[in-house]
Parts: C-alpha cells; structure tokens; sequence
C-alpha cells in the first residue's frame, strides 16, 4: 500500500536575528519549506517494515520542478510516472521496449537531480516498535484522567 503525501512545512524568523557569518547583517526572514514523502509498509511478510522516504526543497524548486515534470509527463505520452510500475513495464508502460524505458527513466531522474532538495528514508520494524511500546507503556506512571 503506497499512500503520498504532501506536507508543508512553514519556518518562519523574525527579521530581526542577525547572522554571525555575515557580520551581523540581517540574515532572510522566512523560508518556506516543504516535502514530498511516500510511505510504504509491508503486509503479511515478516519482518513487519513502515518505510517513508522523500525530498525537502524550498517551494520555489517545487514550482520549477513540477513545470519540468508536467513537461516530460506530456512529451511521454504519460498521465503520471510511478518508478516501479516503469521498471516491471506494468500499466500504462507495457508497451514500451528496453531503450525506450531506459531513455524515459533518465529522462525524470534528471529532473529529480536537477532540483535542489534534501532527500531522506527512515525504516521502522513495527514488531520491534510494538515491542518496545508495550514496555514503556507498562513503565509510564499514569497521568490525571489517563487511561
């Protein structure tokens, strides 16, 4: 089960901080981050595993980065592109040979590396969390009208 999301993350500074590094001139106010993430879990195999992984830039890359990509999209003949359905020529990309799913993959993977983000993947062994969670829970002193 792969879920996406689209996550915006505000970081906000009052004009007034200085930055050490350039001599105490003021440093920019605002920043506006955001991040695109996928997660994916495993069902019915052991170990139980919840993976989310993705990018962080500044909303400006996005904006460049998504008239890129809706550019590609349409050049490609394509509704949207899905790395692993691509690979195994599943969907709406059966029908294309070897050459042409190289010469695609590339395609978007250079837009990818164009962009200037930060990209991160965290893992978590559920049954090892469920674990863990039991035991601190049975260690948590209650709290008023806790449970």
């Amino acid at each position: 089960m792969l879920i996406a999301y689209l996550v915006a993350l505000r970081i906000r500074e009052s004009s007034d901080n200085h930055d050490q590094r350039s001599n105490g001139v003021v440093a920019a106010a605002v920043t506006d981050l955001r991040a695109y993430c996928d997660e994916s879990i495993t069902h019915d195999k052991a170990p139980n595993i919840f993976c989310i992984a993705g990018w962080v830039a500044h909303a400006s890359e996005w904006r460049d980065f998504d008239k890129e990509w809706q550019r590609a999209l349409k050049a490609e003949g394509l509704i949207e592109f899905k790395a692993a359905q691509y690979a195994g020529g599943r969907g709406e990309y059966g029908g294309r040979g070897r050459p042409d799913c190289e010469r695609v993959w590339k395609r978007f993977a250079s837009i990818l590396r164009a962009m200037r983000s930060v990209g991160f993947a965290t893992i978590l062994d559920l049954d090892a969390y469920e674990g863990l969670a039991t035991v601190f829970k049975a260690k948590r002193q209650p709290k008023y009208h806790d449970p």
